[in-house]
Order: structure tokens, then sequence, then C-alpha cells
């Protein structure tokens, strides 16, 4: 059995998604009104071209969860989340999943078993980075000069080596790019001195944003204003 066929049995019950289904009911992707986990998804969506609409929400403190109305029972709400009829998918991994499948794109999810196990790897190391970042926005453990001085320059400069000139982390684009895509500009966002060193990074991010469908979301009403609240270290 493909992968594909046990991905269906298990989310779907066996049954295929209805592409009508696809073309008249928008998804709605939940989340604070930041770039945050959720912007490289929402670029996703737009990419495998399903409809989307986002539920921002306003409440930055524990007990977000009281102010959604109208969301079918679940126990595994959290944010960001994506509600499709009565189906509501949290984490972001799974949510990236189901829109490659629904959008018919599994191709960007790896097209070779090596490449879906390689996908994996990369994307903990970029999630790493982006959690080192949101860790020190905060102070929770390192401080933003900690960061920008120490911890930041070595991983990213990892990454430099690794990407080399490609376009591409694995030779084709795949989910991983648009978690690097938006990852860059944010790194840009806290430490755009520490991108000036590597013009492989730039050249890489901007060839990614002149991805239509990236470009279309960057200047459409769903993009976030914003990488973190104001309460954060960094104001971007």
């Amino acid at each position: 059995m493909c992968i594909r066929d046990r991905y269906q049995r298990r989310v779907h019950g066996g049954r295929n998604f209805n592409i009508m289904e696809i073309q008249q009911r928008p998804l709605i992707l939940g989340y604070w009104n930041l770039r945050g986990k959720a912007e490289h998804l929402k670029l996703l969506a737009e990419y495998v071209g399903l409809p989307l609409v986002l539920r921002t929400i306003d409440n930055l403190e524990p007990g977000w969860e009281a102010t959604l109305k109208g969301l079918p029972d679940t126990p595994y709400l959290g944010l960001p989340y994506l509600q499709d009829g009565t189906r509501i998918i949290s984490d972001v991994d799974a949510i990236a999943h189901y829109l490659c499948y629904k959008g018919h794109r599994e191709d960007l999810l790896g097209r070779e078993p090596v490449d879906i196990i390689f996908l994996r790897a990369i994307i903990a190391f970029l999630t790493d980075i982006h959690e080192e970042i949101r860790r020190a926005s905060f102070d929770e453990g390192i401080t933003p000069d900690e960061l920008i001085e120490r911890t930041l320059p070595s991983k990213v400069a990892r990454l430099a080596k690794a990407l080399g000139e490609r376009r591409s982390l694995l030779g084709y684009l795949s989910y991983a790019d648009f978690i690097l895509g938006e990852l860059l500009q944010l790194i840009t966002a806290v430490a755009p001195k520490l991108m000036d060193r590597y013009p492989n990074l730039r050249a890489y991010s901007n060839a990614f944003e002149e991805i239509p469908a990236v470009a279309k979301v960057r200047n459409s009403s769903i993009a976030a204003p914003k990488f973190f609240p104001p309460h954060s270290r960094f104001k971007v």
C-alpha cells in the first residue's frame, strides 16, 4: 500500500477528497495576527491552489480558546489550526501534510523515500533555528544579543554551506522550502547584517519571494504584519 493510500485510510476512512468540495468551500486558518508558525502555511495553501480564509485570534493570553465560537468540538485544538468543514487539524506539520494531500501535491512532501526522510531532517533543523529566535524574543534562557552574536551565526553558516547555490533544498520545490523562505525573512528582520554575509541565502530568498503564489500572499490581506507581539524583545 502506498503512502497516499495509507494516509487516505488513516485520515479519511479510505475516502478520496471531493474536488468540488475543494472548489466550493474555503479552508479556515486560525492564528494570531502574527507571522509566527502560520505564515508559511498561507504560502503553501496558495501554491497548491486551495482557497484560504484567515481567522485572526486577537487574544494573545492563555484562554484564547474561549473566544472561539462555532468550532467543532475537538480535544486537539491549538494554534495554528486548520478547519475544513467539520474537520479541525492542529499542529503545523499536520496542517502542511493536509494541504499537500488535499491539493494533490504530495510531491511537495518528497518524491522518493530518501527525500521524505531527508526532508524531516531539514525541517527539524529549520524549526530549531526558528525556536531559538522565538526564545530570544521572550528572554527564555537566551538574550537577543546572545542569539545574534553566538547562536545564530553558526547555524546560519551551516545552512548556507548545505544550501550552496541551489534554489531549492531537494533540487525541486518542497514543503521545506516554504519553511526556509519564511525563516530567511525572519532572520533578515532580526539580524540583517548576518544575512549580508551569505549572498547565496539572499539569492535563494529573492528567488523564493518571486514565486507568484508567494508574492500574491505577501501583498494580500491575509499576510500578517509582524513576526512578534508588542511585548517581545524583537520589534519586528
